[in-house]
């Protein structure tokens, strides 16, 4: 079973809050979930006036979009101590369809690569995992190579939970881990796979 945790963070900056989700994580998987730089900018500034100043100041909005990726690994870390094993990573206003390829080449792309590329560094024995839209970008960009895993499972979630117990710190990703149709039994005998992702 998941637990889809919305961590404030007050109690993840807390260092001496009591391990909450690791007593949560005992009866079942927390899943912990991230959005990226673009999603979290358009909750902080109206997107025209972001288009507007990167037209006209670049450097200070890459210099905005950093600080805020900082924050987001920060903030993922953080989960990882309070007890998550799996990180959801989305950024929906940074689709490709939406921006288009240039702007998500310069303005999403490094900073999806940097988040994503340190979680995995954490080495935590986790999944990072990728939303569709997301994975799909990476591909067209020619960032990721993928592979197809099978382990048996009649469901998403379980292929997942199988993947999980490897301990192996990994991205996947490809399929929405919302969807609550991934909870329900297939009615044929296929085993569901899972996509595992890896940087070129």
């Amino acid at each position: 079973m998941f637990f889809c945790a919305k961590i404030s963070w007050d109690f993840l900056l807390d260092k001496d809050s009591p391990g909450l989700y690791r007593k949560d994580a005992q009866n079942g998987v927390v899943a912990l979930g991230i959005t990226g730089p673009l999603t979290v900018c358009s909750g902080l500034m109206d997107q025209g006036i972001f288009y507007k100043v990167l037209r006209r100041e670049p450097d200070l909005i890459h210099s905005f979009l950093d600080k805020v990726t900082d924050h987001i690994i920060a903030f993922a870390s953080h989960g990882i101590d309070a007890g998550a094993s799996i990180i959801s990573f989305a950024d929906p206003v940074g689709a490709m369809e939406i921006i288009g390829p240039k702007h998500y080449k310069n303005i999403c792309l490094p900073y999806v690569k940097k988040i994503l590329q340190a979680l995995i560094s954490l080495d935590f024995g986790g999944v990072v995992h990728i939303c569709p839209k997301t994975s799909m970008g990476l591909s067209q960009m020619g960032v990721v190579k993928s592979t197809r895993l099978s382990y048996g499972a009649q469901n998403y979630s379980y292929g997942l939970l199988k993947h999980l117990k490897m301990r192996r710190t990994s991205m996947i990703g490809y399929r929405c881990i919302k969807d609550r149709s991934l909870e329900i039994n297939r009615s044929n005998k296929e085993d569901v796979e899972v996509r595992l992702l890896e940087f070129l």
